[in-house]
Protein backbone atom coordinates (compact mmCIF):
# COMPACT_ATOMS: atom_id res chain seq x y z
CA UNK A 1 0.00 0.00 0.00
CA UNK A 2 3.05 2.51 0.76
CA UNK A 3 4.59 1.45 -2.53
CA UNK A 4 1.33 2.53 -4.37
CA UNK A 5 0.60 6.35 -2.19
CA UNK A 6 4.53 7.10 -2.72
CA UNK A 7 4.48 6.00 -6.31
CA UNK A 8 1.21 8.58 -6.83
CA UNK A 9 2.71 11.29 -5.03
CA UNK A 10 6.01 11.36 -7.10
CA UNK A 11 3.28 11.15 -10.11
CA UNK A 12 2.55 14.17 -9.87
CA UNK A 13 -1.26 13.07 -8.24
CA UNK A 14 -1.78 15.10 -5.29
CA UNK A 15 -5.47 15.57 -4.38
CA UNK A 16 -6.91 18.84 -4.82
CA UNK A 17 -7.29 21.01 -1.41
CA UNK A 18 -10.61 23.05 -0.86
CA UNK A 19 -10.47 26.00 1.40
CA UNK A 20 -13.67 27.16 2.60
CA UNK A 21 -14.12 30.69 4.10
CA UNK A 22 -17.40 32.23 5.41
CA UNK A 23 -17.08 35.63 5.84
CA UNK A 24 -20.26 37.33 7.80
CA UNK A 25 -20.08 40.84 8.87
CA UNK A 26 -16.96 40.93 10.96
CA UNK A 27 -14.65 40.45 8.26
CA UNK A 28 -10.85 41.83 9.96
CA UNK A 29 -9.27 38.56 10.20
CA UNK A 30 -10.47 37.97 6.14
CA UNK A 31 -7.68 40.17 4.76
CA UNK A 32 -4.75 38.26 6.73
CA UNK A 33 -6.52 34.59 5.64
CA UNK A 34 -6.58 35.58 1.98
CA UNK A 35 -2.62 36.51 2.30
CA UNK A 36 -2.22 33.12 4.00
CA UNK A 37 -3.76 31.29 1.51
CA UNK A 38 -2.34 32.57 -1.16
CA UNK A 39 1.12 32.48 -0.23
CA UNK A 40 0.99 28.63 -0.20
CA UNK A 41 2.79 26.97 -2.53
CA UNK A 42 1.09 23.67 -2.43
CA UNK A 43 -0.63 23.98 -6.63
CA UNK A 44 -3.67 21.95 -6.22
CA UNK A 45 -5.55 24.14 -3.88
CA UNK A 46 -8.96 25.43 -4.59
CA UNK A 47 -10.66 28.73 -2.90
CA UNK A 48 -14.45 29.27 -2.00
CA UNK A 49 -15.67 31.92 -0.16
CA UNK A 50 -18.85 32.21 1.04
CA UNK A 51 -20.94 35.25 1.80
CA UNK A 52 -24.40 34.48 4.24
CA UNK A 53 -26.38 37.30 4.01
CA UNK A 54 -29.93 38.58 2.16
CA UNK A 55 -28.37 41.62 1.54
CA UNK A 56 -26.12 42.94 -1.69
CA UNK A 57 -22.61 41.36 -1.25
CA UNK A 58 -20.31 43.16 1.15
CA UNK A 59 -18.24 45.63 -0.93
CA UNK A 60 -15.37 45.59 1.22
CA UNK A 61 -14.91 41.39 0.92
CA UNK A 62 -15.16 42.44 -3.02
CA UNK A 63 -12.49 44.53 -2.89
CA UNK A 64 -10.14 42.23 -0.49
CA UNK A 65 -10.84 39.14 -3.23
CA UNK A 66 -10.33 41.46 -6.34
CA UNK A 67 -6.72 42.53 -4.88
Amino acid sequence: MEKKEKSKSSNGLEPTVKAVLIADSEISWLEEVLKSLAAQDYKKIDFLLIQPSKEKANPEIQELITR
